[in-house]
């Protein structure tokens, strides 16, 4: 791993760590390390929590040249289907 992919794990690291700690508070829901079931290793997302005792993939994308609001909004749905659509294709991820 060189400086660069170091430097952006570590900054998906802090980024999750904010998302676990305000989950529940959005959700009503708690996240654990303990999850059944697992992700095939060549799709693995970002990271892998337990949420209601399942393994629960967190895929992390940075939204970039937006300028207003609805562009983020709009890039960040974009990037969103294009993921779902690129799993569903090859039939991943299915509750």
């Amino acid at each position: 791993m060189n400086d660069k992919e170091y430097g952006k794990r570590l900054v998906e690291e802090m980024v999750l760590e904010q998302l676990l700690e305000s989950f529940p508070t959005i959700t009503g829901r708690s996240v654990t390390d303990e999850a059944e079931g697992a992700f095939p290793d060549a799709t693995s997302p970002d990271f892998v929590i337990g949420l209601d005792g399942r393994a629960f993939g967190i895929e992390l994308t940075e939204v970039r040249s937006v300028d207003d609001a609805w562009d983020y909004l709009e890039e960040a749905s974009r990037l969103a289907w294009k993921k779902h659509y690129s799993y569903e294709r090859r039939g991943l991820f299915r509750y």
